[in-house]
């Protein structure tokens, strides 16, 4: 990449991260971080996907990194066959060309932070150092030493627990890089199944098992930015089938590639439409992808609901009027996913006649013409001073939370007691996630008069239509 130099590379890919980018943050910009990776482990794909998730994270805010890791074969879908460094060097370069990315035996930077993949208690590091460890539908992370779980957690090629666990790690690396905390020793464990916590070990968490290919059915995928992005990034490290109808109208631009796990520095240099850009990473996988160049609106005016009935919409866009858009059009099922300005995440479902739809979720945005920015939240610069900035993990948490649901809607297991998920990653190692019954709201307008009558017979033969209203 020579046709944007060093500095103004970072000045427009850190647009968002407001304020760290200045003389006043050098210490941000020099933040070096040594992942050591378990050689006993690494071949093993749970390994791999935490490996491959957490170094996508980390090399968009990071500009040193050093890795410790013996060179493999992968295992992961979209790169099996491939070796491990050289996937790691290409990706990383693709991500920020101009980052410090190197290869190492061992740590060779005492005051530099340690973060440590794996699932075996590792011998010779210098306690105490960040640890991450991903399964299935766990995931993990702390600062402090870790403790084996390789008895307890067999391999699976569900990306879920160590995509959480990698997001979650970097939003602690994210923490200490900015404001110098001396964290206090702690440990946290989650699972996405039923999204509980376990401060110890994840021994007690639910963890069954995931089949290895997936049918997620014909998807509507409504805005290809931050989060969506994110989300195809995390199918195609797994074996999903699906028809996905990608529909965004905006191309990639530099402040895009902090956020998500897909946008490269090229894409935005040579200013790839968002579609484009997910299409082709889709083409290399078991799912099928439409992209569509243009809003929802012009995506319907166009017949092309009719032709490609969805069984399920994501809602992962804000603008041009979409909820209202989506809703006018009964839908057979929606989902939704966001970030917020509190370091957090939040998802919605949307089942008709039983649950809010989007106006009620929304309709106060739209009331307001208040249009929210992907994946920004609020951090403190010094005890006084709040500024607002992107946080390279929110999106991808959101994405990956998102995955989770996809995933249990699709094998039956989707949980009815709740249609509301709410996350922060701003408490380190002690936050819950929040989950809630969201009902129809009575002054909104769609569901107030809306009947069956109103839905068409596409919709009533949507693969999930007599799973829902059974």
């Amino acid at each position: 990449m020579n046709s944007i130099n060093r500095k103004d590379w970072y000045q427009l890919r850190d647009d968002r991260i407001k304020n760290l980018s200045d003389e006043s943050s050098k210490d941000f910009q020099d933040f070096d971080i040594h992942v050591v990776i378990d050689k006993s482990s690494i071949d093993q794909i749970s390994t791999q996907l935490t490996t491959l998730c957490f170094i996508n994270v980390a090399s968009r805010w990071c500009r040193n990194i050093t890795i410790c890791v013996p060179d493999i074969k992968l295992r992961v879908p979209l790169y099996r066959g491939q070796d491990l460094r050289e996937v790691i060097s290409t990706s990383m370069r693709e991500i920020d060309p101009y980052g410090q990315f190197r290869f190492s035996e061992s740590p060779n930077n005492a005051n530099s932070p340690i973060v440590y993949i794996g699932k075996k208690r590792p011998e010779g590091l210098s306690e105490p150092y960040f640890w991450l460890a991903g399964n299935n539908w766990i995931g993990g992370y702390g600062y402090g030493s870790f403790t084996s779980i390789e008895t307890i957690v067999s391999d699976s090629a569900n990306i879920c627990g160590p995509s959480l666990a990698a997001n979650l790690c970097n939003a602690a690396l994210f923490k200490y890089a900015y404001s110098h905390y001396s964290p206090d020793i702690f440990s946290a464990w989650y699972s996405l199944f039923n999204y509980e916590i376990n401060i110890n070990t994840p021994e007690d968490l639910m963890n069954p098992p995931c089949p290895t290919d997936v049918d997620l059915g014909n998807i509507h995928l409504v805005g290809c930015g931050a989060v969506g992005s994110s989300l195809v990034y995390l199918l195609t490290l797994m074996n999903t089938v699906s028809n996905i109808n990608l529909i965004d109208f905006d191309e990639i631009d530099y402040s895009n590639c902090s956020n998500s796990m897909l946008f490269a520095s090229n894409d935005a240099l040579e200013k790839i439409k968002k579609v484009t850009a997910c299409s082709n990473l889709l083409s290399s996988s078991s799912n099928n992808a439409l992209p569509f160049d243009g809003d929802y609106h012009e995506f319907i005016e166009q017949g092309l609901y009719e032709e490609y009935p969805p069984d399920l919409i994501l809602c992962l866009a804000n603008e041009r009027n979409i909820w209202s858009t989506i809703q006018a059009n009964y839908p057979p099922l929606v989902f939704h996913a966001t970030t917020n300005s509190s370091w957090g995440i939040n998802y919605g479902r949307h089942i008709p006649f039983k649950e809010w739809c989007l106006l009620c979720r929304f309709r106060g945005l739209l009331e307001t013409d208040f249009t929210p920015e992907c994946g920004t939240s609020f951090i403190a610069k010094n005890s006084k001073v709040e500024t607002l900035a992107t946080l390279p993990f929110l999106s991808p948490t959101s994405s990956v939370v998102l995955l989770a649901e996809l995933l249990k809607l699709s094998l039956g297991k989707m949980e009815m007691d709740y249609n509301y998920i709410g996350f922060s990653l701003k408490p380190t190692g002690s936050a819950q996630f929040q989950l809630l019954p969201e009902k129809p709201k009575a002054d909104c307008p769609y569901c107030r008069d809306k009947e069956y009558s109103n839905y068409s017979e596409l919709n009533k033969g949507s693969k999930y239509w007599a799973f829902i209203f059974d």
